[in-house]
């Protein structure tokens, strides 16, 4: 679905001065309550900071445009060759192929530090 900015930010605005209408309202009853119910006026003062942190959060916040595509390449040095088998998982091939020359370097890696020899 693709909304452009301005659209998206006015539907935001609406939907953020309806919130705060409700949230007013919700205010006022709970002070309401903390004189009817004063056990539990730590509780509804917790309440009414919480609305009024939640509150700033939405008043201002950080809406962009992200670009839905992005391509990336990369030259490999060596190319890797697949198989064209018919139903194969072809990105499963490709790590199991990427992980057997990772394996391969680090036992010629430690070959070369005289751990062992590795024999074909």
């Amino acid at each position: 679905m693709d909304v452009e900015f301005a659209t998206h930010e006015a539907q935001y605005k609406k939907l953020y001065g309806d919130l705060k209408k409700d949230m007013g309202s919700l205010i006022i009853e709970l002070r309401a309550m903390q004189k009817s119910h004063p056990e539990l006026s730590e509780k509804l003062k917790s309440v009414e900071a919480y609305m009024s942190n939640l509150d700033q959060v939405i008043a201002h916040p950080k809406i962009i445009q992200v670009n839905k595509e992005k391509f990336v390449t990369k030259e490999v040095p060596t190319p890797i060759l697949m198989s064209k088998r018919g139903n194969s998982d072809h990105s499963s091939e490709a790590f199991y192929l990427v992980l057997i020359e990772k394996l391969h370097k680090e036992l010629l890696k430690s070959q070369s530090k005289g751990n062992y020899k590795i024999e074909d």
